[in-house]
């Protein structure tokens, strides 16, 4: 019996290090290259009115929080959705995100919306962090 107790020592730390080594491995393993493709992205928000109908006439400002900058106003489609940023817009963009207040006015209605805007995974496209998608004036 006693001769068997260094035999089962040796097969727990055989088992123990045979168990260990892939997340051993893992740690010590470099990170997958990202790779960016030639798509544009861009970060849109939809505009319905108080039926549910999509906005396509309203006037659009977009402001950078942070440094109290106007980006642009934003361009309609034809189904209520304004591109609010898009690649390559703001090459010094946060890529953890940063805020942006984004104003829609038709008529005497304002509507004011913040959205956090950052940069994908890659840092290739700008990516939506936060907020609202859809909104009603």
């Amino acid at each position: 019996m006693t001769a068997l107790r260094p035999l089962r020592l040796v097969l727990v730390l055989v088992l123990m290090l045979v168990l260990s080594a892939p997340a051993a491995f893992a740690q010590g393993a470099p990170a997958p290259q990202r790779r960016c493709d030639m798509s544009m992205r861009n970060v849109t928000v939809r505009l319905l009115d108080r039926a549910g109908k999509p906005v396509t006439d309203a006037a659009v400002v977009v402001r950078r929080v942070q440094r109290r900058t106007l980006v642009r106003g934003a361009s309609s489609g034809n189904d209520g959705t304004y591109v609010v940023i898009e690649d390559g817009a703001l090459p010094d963009l946060r890529p953890g995100g940063e805020p942006f207040d984004v104003s829609f006015r038709r008529d005497d209605r304002i509507r004011r919306v913040r959205l956090i805007i950052g940069m994908d995974a890659a840092r290739c496209h700008v990516a939506l962090k936060a907020g609202r998608t859809t909104v009603q004036l």
